[in-house]
């Protein structure tokens, strides 16, 4: 870089040798001031043309892709209020069948009473029958004997 300030200086000096310092700087004005290596050539135009080309297409295949984001998002959300719809009524299904369970034991309670007082109450009747029979067994033999002394 210092060689290119070196050539430019030298030239300008010359030149206001020549032209006068005013028009030599005026001209020393026109050209690239880091020498013609930094101006961009057709060529590099054109390169840079085909990717801003390539980028334009690929800027569109994003909008394309954040367009289907944002529809499956929408999906997504329209499946979340679903869910969270779905959730409620299984939560209202759980505490009617906790409401329903809580019933089912009430009832189970209930019949175990009813069948302990049946239990006790067959167990009287059964122990009156076996007494009753016995009684009538009794009977029928001393009848037996009864009929056997009068023969």
């Amino acid at each position: 870089m210092n060689s290119e300030k070196r050539r430019r200086g030298e030239l300008q000096r010359r030149l206001a040798e020549h032209l006068g310092g005013k028009l030599a700087e005026d001209l020393m004005g026109e050209f690239p001031p880091d020498g013609w290596e930094s101006l961009a050539r057709q060529d590099d135009l054109i390169e840079v043309k085909f990717a801003v080309i390539a980028l334009q297409s690929e800027l569109e295949d994003v909008k394309s892709d954040v367009a289907v984001l944002k529809s499956d998002v929408a999906g997504l959300k329209s499946d979340v209020a679903v869910l969270k719809s779905d959730v409620a009524v299984l939560k209202s299904d759980v505490a009617g069948l906790k409401t329903d369970v809580a019933g089912l034991k009430s009832d189970v309670g209930e019949l175990r009473r009813d069948f302990s007082r049946m239990h006790g109450t067959l167990r009287f009747m059964i122990g009156s029958f076996i007494t009753v029979s016995a009684a009538v067994i009794a009977i029928l033999v001393q009848v037996s004997f009864s009929v056997a002394s009068l023969r």
